[in-house]
C-alpha cells in the first residue's frame, strides 16, 4: 500500500501531491474495509468448522467470484468516464 501511494504522491500535479496523497489513501482503506467485511460475510453464510470442510468449496467459489465481478463491475461503470478519445484530422 505505501508503495503504491508513493507514487500516486510521485505522479500527482505539482501542489496537489498531498490531496492526492490523501485521497489514494482514503479510496484504499476504504477498499480494505469493504474486503473484511466482504470475508465476514461469506464467513457468516459459509460456515466452515474444523473436520466439517463441505462449505469450503462454495465458499471458495464464491470468494473468487466476487473478486473479480466487483472490482470489473466497477471499472465497467466507472470506467469510461476516465477514457478520452483522440481526435482524428484528416
Amino acid at each position: 500500500m505505501v508503495p503504491l501511494l508513493t507514487l500516486v504522491a510521485y505522479y500527482a500535479p505539482p501542489g496537489h501531491r498531498a490531496t492526492w496523497f490523501a485521497l489514494m489513501a482514503s479510496l484504499m482503506n476504504l477498499a480494505l474495509v469493504a474486503g473484511q467485511l466482504q470475508t465476514k460475510y461469506l464467513n457468516d453464510i459459509f460456515v466452515v468448522d474444523r473436520g466439517l470442510y463441505g462449505e469450503l468449496a462454495p465458499l471458495l467459489i464464491w470468494a473468487i467470484v466476487l473478486g473479480f465481478v466487483i472490482p470489473v463491475g466497477a471499472i465497467v461503470l466507472f470506467g469510461h468516464k476516465a477514457v478520452r478519445h483522440p481526435v482524428v484530422k484528416h
